[in-house]
């Protein structure tokens, strides 16, 4: 829910992040994390890929991932 300030601007809801645990705007989520620990997951996690897997491998775990 978006409203205005007596200030002129706008009221965002916020979340505490699953991860670093500060409360940011809650548009910047995703699945309870925000962006920047989203991004550092997600660095972390192809870093993880890159350096433990051949390409052939990787391209396997892509087709064969399960949601």
């Amino acid at each position: 829910e978006v409203d205005e300030c007596s200030c002129g601007g706008w009221l965002k809801e916020t979340a505490k992040c699953k991860r670093c645990g500060e409360d940011k705007i809650e548009d910047d989520f995703t699945d309870d994390f925000c962006k920047d620990c989203t991004n550092e997951i997600m660095i972390k996690f192809k870093e993880l890929l890159y350096q433990n897997f051949t390409v052939a491998e990787q391209e396997f775990i892509y087709n064969n991932w399960e949601e």
